[in-house]
């Protein structure tokens, strides 16, 4: 016996409409708190969007820790070249103490570090 479905049309309401055109547009964290706002006796609504609304915020939290992972390594790239750079210019009779590299590199123009 084969089963159909069947297609049930989900009206959409003007808040859902307004997420849904906003794909791929950045929505700041006010936008998304402002539409976590659920009407009471809308309840279905509100249930409706509160998946999208997840999504969205979930999507954006990953984009963001990516995007802060990717820096952060990049700046451990440009430290070790600068900690290398400092060795190879560093006298082989000079003592210096992994404290002073370190200060060395934290000054360093390209380090991106304030000094």
């Amino acid at each position: 016996m084969k089963r159909t479905k069947d297609k049930v049309k989900i009206k959409k309401t003007k808040k859902r409409q307004r997420l849904e055109s906003s794909e791929g547009i950045d929505v700041s964290l006010q936008d998304l708190e402002r539409a976590l706002k659920i009407d009471k006796h809308a309840l279905d609504e509100g249930l409706e969007c509160q998946a999208d609304l997840f999504y969205m915020v979930a999507r954006e939290c990953a984009l963001f820790v990516s995007r802060q992972d990717s820096a952060s390594q990049q700046q451990k790239e440009v430290e070790a070249a600068v900690d290398q750079g400092i060795r190879r210019q560093l006298d082989p009779n000079e003592k210096v103490t992994e404290a002073n590299i370190e200060a060395r590199r934290r000054t360093h123009p390209d380090s991106g570090v304030p000094g």
